[in-house]
């Protein structure tokens, strides 16, 4: 963040927020989102009148870095955000995803969220292999029924074209992968005030 309030500018970082398809929400909604608005923010967000990310620009930037921390944001900065389901879970210690825009299969340790992510519900997220292991970057905090999979896959199709979808091609679109979850988000809130007769 250090980083990129001194290349920026303190207001245009801050002002990057304001680009967040997160404040497409209700502000009473927007809790629980702090996660995926900052792996947003440093590995997907563009500022107007640059060509790098905040993280692209950091590991570009002639600086002493320690090695560990280079090499994960390096990893985070090359994962798109992609929409997962849960396909087997271990609760208390990992689970199996399906990347839906890819079909690629990931063992994720997470021990609280193999608990907490019902088994086939989908979600957004940005996966970060680490040292022989994969791990969630970050999270979307919604979780939708696996009904919704076909919907995704038919909204992706007509944001950015037809399969196959590289993970270069899923990169370029990461903003419009959270503002579909965060559409999709809304439609969920919606949906759940309607009265029911």
């Amino acid at each position: 963040m250090e980083h990129a309030a001194a290349w920026l500018g303190e207001p245009r970082f801050t002002d990057g927020l304001l680009d967040s398809p997160v404040l497409n929400l209700p502000s009473h909604a927007r809790e629980g989102w702090i996660e995926m608005v900052t792996t947003w923010h440093l590995y997907d967000w563009v500022s107007v009148g640059e060509q790098e990310t905040v993280a692209e620009h950091w590991l570009s930037t002639p600086s002493p870095k320690l090695r560990e921390v280079e090499d994960l944001v390096r990893r985070a900065a090359a994962h798109p955000l992609s929409f997962y389901q849960v396909v087997v879970k271990e609760p208390g210690r990992g689970m199996v995803l399906v990347d839906l825009l890819t079909g690629d299969e990931h063992y994720v340790f997470d021990r609280k969220l193999s608990v907490s992510l019902p088994e086939r519900s989908i979600t957004l997220g940005r996966l970060l292999p680490l040292q022989g292991l994969t791990i969630l970057d970050a999270v979307g905090p919604r979780a939708f029924p696996p009904e919704r999979a076909a919907g995704v896959h038919r909204e992706v199709t007509e944001l950015i074209g037809p399969e196959p979808w590289s993970h270069a091609t899923l990169r370029s679109a990461s903003t419009d992968m959270l503002d579909l979850y965060v559409r999709m988000t809304n439609e969920d809130d919606a949906r759940a005030l309607r009265p029911r007769l």
